[in-house]
């Protein structure tokens, strides 16, 4: 048994034996539990009677907590219920208690129509809804089988859903979780399009010689693996509207060069993945901006703030300190060409000639993604090549993306009179676009346009064209193998309420440590995301609750309300962030390996080193610094210079040991 093996078991252990003695905040699990099972039913049973708002409704609650739930029950009804005549008469009684972990609840909804009554218990949440996501992750760290022990992992949950019953939780985990969650919605069918037109797109683009074209555009500004390396972080910042499409196409476009110049593939992968979610994320027009700001809007008003979620989000930027010295971080190892770490040999080996890493004794992913299906896309023998098969299908797939983006979220139908609007784009815009039915169309759109070209212009056959684009579809189906279980992964962990355990760990003496809560809730963020996959989910459940506290705690320190406002948010995507892009389970993790070639884990491991880098000077440069009083434009160059001083001390120049062996 391998020593990694050894030592993951050890850690597992150390794990099952310490979770269960982790102090849990029970309160907000018990309100949690009533909120998701007991609303929901008396929602159901006041629609379609005669009731419209609850001011016209009676609550009487009893219980633990019964006061703040009485008046959470209120507000929910008040949201949800539809607006019409006010009933004159709706009495809810509810009672519930807590007996070995199981909430009883009991009661009745009556109205002027009839009276319905409600029993069930639920189980509440405990340490137990931890267990698929440790099981995947220990699993993948130490046998680096991703698809293998994802599924286990999943199978685990789905156990656990059915109280120990292994056979309804397999029929589980190929139903509901990866037919009807995955297969079957349409969100993640049109991200599924997307990949596949993207994918299939640049396959005819490559074999008809339009990427090598693009390349020799910038081959006279590249000549060393340094200026390759840089490019690369370029073409990332470049794209910043969306994850998805800087991961696939950066990666796709960039491997052929980052080859040639002897860039590993890990180092593709790791430049890919770092200019994706931290650049989304930052960026001051993209689907992340509208989304994250939907999740704190509602709640500003409540701690006295007037000013506009979006003004408040450009605010947070300053705070943003994971993305930005991420960011950092990728320009000065792209300059300065300096390593450290796994990624230090990784770069070694392949300036001696090998870009791929060879996993268990054979070349793994990478190698297969490189099979016979791939090889049809590389440039065919004797075609012309020209840039313009590849920039035309990639411009088209840009524009479409924006243009429906565009089109989508004009709800208003003010047509070309809002682009000069900024206040309408990113209010009305970018709140109510489609960005995954955008690029789905647009991938399609890429797709044939790039079909068309080659036979256009005679370069390829009907079915030397398909094959090419059909040869990459083929190449990626152990990598969508893994996206779709990600999904299924994120699915079981939100039924068994893993994020809001995870909160609930770290709910308890917030009050008592006010200079902290920056940093507990960025590393919160970030163990709910690495242990999810999802940074989106983790943003949702976090962001609503964070303004409130945030804007209490903030009142008793030198930062007042809205300095500990802007910093709590900015800690939460950014802790949000950061699990997101190192977590193995991650869906733009996935996808990096997979347009950079490069084989899952390999990135994983190799980029893990220079992300806990970046949190390193975050934490201690960044959150704890600026929650004692330091000034934010004190501590962004301070950060860099500790970058700068990380990469000239830790960091070495592959080039320069090339004689080394790896």
């Amino acid at each position: 048994m391998r020593k990694s093996t050894i030592i993951v078991a050890v850690l597992g252990l150390v794990a099952l034996v310490l979770l269960p003695r982790v102090p849990v905040d029970g309160d907000y699990l018990l309100r949690h539990t009533l909120e998701e099972e007991m609303f929901p039913e008396v929602l159901s049973h006041l629609n379609g009677q005669e009731v419209a708002a609850n001011s016209a409704i009676s609550i009487n609650v009893e219980g633990p907590l019964a006061h703040e739930i009485r008046y959470d029950l209120q507000d929910f009804l008040l949201t949800n219920l539809p607006q019409g005549d006010i009933a004159k008469n709706a009495i809810i009684t509810l009672a519930w208690s807590i007996d070995d972990g199981i909430v009883d609840i009991q009661g009745s909804v009556r109205t002027l129509n009839l009276e319905t009554f409600i029993r069930q218990q639920q189980h509440l949440l405990s340490w137990i809804s931890l267990l698929p996501p440790l099981i995947a992750i220990l699993l993948a760290f130490a046998f680096r089988r991703t698809l293998i022990c994802l599924f286990v992992g999943i199978w685990a949950g789905a156990t656990l859903l059915f109280h120990g019953n292994v056979a309804k939780g397999l029929v589980w985990v190929a139903y509901e979780g990866i037919l009807r969650h995955a297969l079957l919605d349409q969100f993640r069918i049109e991200i599924l399009v997307f990949i596949f037109g993207l994918v299939g797109a640049v396959g005819i683009m490559s074999r008809m010689g339009g990427v090598a074209g693009m390349l020799r555009l910038v081959e006279g500004a590249v000549r060393s693996a340094r200026s390759a390396q840089f490019f690369t972080a370029v073409m990332g910042l470049l794209i910043f509207f969306d994850d998805y499409a800087n991961t696939i196409l950066v990666g796709t476009t960039m491997r052929p060069l980052s080859d040639r110049w002897r860039v590993s593939r890990e180092r593709l992968a790791y430049l890919v993945d770092s200019t994706a979610a931290p650049v989304a994320g930052l960026s001051v027009l993209s689907t992340w901006v509208a989304y994250e700001m939907s999740l704190y809007a509602d709640q500003l008003p409540m701690i006295g703030v007037e000013q506009d979620a979006y003004i408040i989000f450009l605010r947070t930027i300053p705070f943003r300190f994971y993305s930005i010295f991420t960011l950092l971080l990728v320009m000065i190892g792209a300059v300065t060409g300096r390593s450290f770490g796994p990624m230090l040999k990784a770069e070694r080996r392949a300036r001696a000639g090998a870009v791929s890493p060879v996993v268990n004794g054979d070349r793994g992913v990478a190698e297969r993604m490189a099979s016979t299906a791939l090889k049809r896309t590389s440039h065919k023998p004797g075609v012309p090549a020209r840039w313009w098969n590849a920039v035309l299908p990639l411009g088209l797939i840009i524009g479409v993306t924006l243009c429906l983006m565009f089109s989508f979220g004009d709800v208003e139908q003010r047509g070309l009179d809002a682009l000069g609007d900024v206040e309408y784009l990113r209010s009305v815009v970018l709140s109510n676009t489609n960005s995954t039915r955008a690029l789905a169309w647009a991938a399609v759109s890429g797709f044939l346009l790039a079909l068309f070209l080659a036979r256009g212009q005679r370069l390829l056959g009907w079915g030397e064209a398909l094959a090419a684009g059909v040869g990459n579809f083929r190449a990626m189906l152990e990598a969508i193998g893994i996206l779709i279980l990600a999904w299924v992964m994120g699915h079981i962990c939100d039924l068994l309420g893993t994020s809001h355990v995870l909160i609930a760990m770290a709910n308890g003496g917030l009050d008592r440590m006010a200079l902290l809560l920056p940093l507990i809730l960025f590393l919160t963020g970030a163990a709910v995301s690495f242990a999810t996959g999802s940074s989106w989910s983790t943003m949702a459940i976090l962001l609503p609750n964070v303004v409130l506290l945030a804007g209490r705690i903030g009142e008793a320190t030198t930062l007042g309300t809205e300095g500990m406002l802007l910093l709590a948010i900015g800690a939460v995507l950014e802790g949000s962030i950061f699990g997101d892009h190192c977590s193995p389970i991650s869906d733009t993790t996935i996808l990096s390996s997979v347009a950079s070639g490069c084989p899952h884990m390999a990135h994983v491991k190799t980029q893990i080193p220079i992300a806990l880098a970046a949190l390193f000077v975050a934490v201690f440069v960044g959150y704890l610094p600026v929650a004692l009083g330091v000034p934010v434009w004190l501590i962004l160059p301070t950060g860099a210079i500790v970058l700068l001083l990380i990469i000239r001390l830790l960091g070495r120049c592959p080039e320069d040991e090339s004689r080394m062996s790896v």
